[in-house]
This record gives structure tokens, C-alpha cells and sequence, in this order.
């Protein structure tokens, strides 16, 4: 049995906020979609703020989008565990 390649993606203290450019979100998935473009096997962890002084609500719509967009860059073929 062939042994399969585990890719380890550590997201932490991304610190969206108000004003966080849409550049920035758009290198930043271009940058992992680059990647983890030949992984077999993806594990993601995100761990730290999401928010800028824990604001949340303030930035829950581009966080949630962060995450979907961060979804449809993984491989079809890619087995997933997100943590």
C-alpha cells in the first residue's frame, strides 16, 4: 500500500476586522489554494482570534466568506479534517 501525503494546514490569529482588504483575504487563499493544490489528505487547524479585539459580530459576514471560499479551494479529491 502506497503511503499517502498528509498536508497540515495551521491557520492562526488571522485578525479580521473591519477594514481588512479584500486583497489581502484574496493573496492569502491564493497563497493556500497553491498549497494545497496536490493534497491527498488535508487536516486544517485554525486556532487564535478571528477577530480584531474579539469582535465578532462586527466581522462575522467576511469571516464566514473567508471560510466558504477557503472550502471551494480544497481538492475534489482531497480527504478533509478540519479542525
Amino acid at each position: 500500500m502506497k503511503a499517502r501525503d498528509i498536508t497540515i494546514l495551521h491557520l492562526s490569529d488571522l485578525h479580521f476586522d473591519a477594514h481588512k482588504e479584500a486583497f489581502y483575504v484574496n493573496s492569502l487563499l491564493s497563497d493556500i489554494q497553491n498549497q494545497i493544490a496536490h493534497s491527498e489528505q488535508l487536516i486544517i487547524v485554525v486556532t487564535g482570534d478571528l477577530a480584531v479585539k474579539g469582535e465578532v459580530r462586527k466581522v462575522e459576514t467576511p469571516i464566514c466568506k473567508f471560510f466558504e471560499d477557503l472550502h471551494s479551494c480544497i481538492p475534489k479529491t482531497c480527504e478533509l479534517l478540519a479542525v
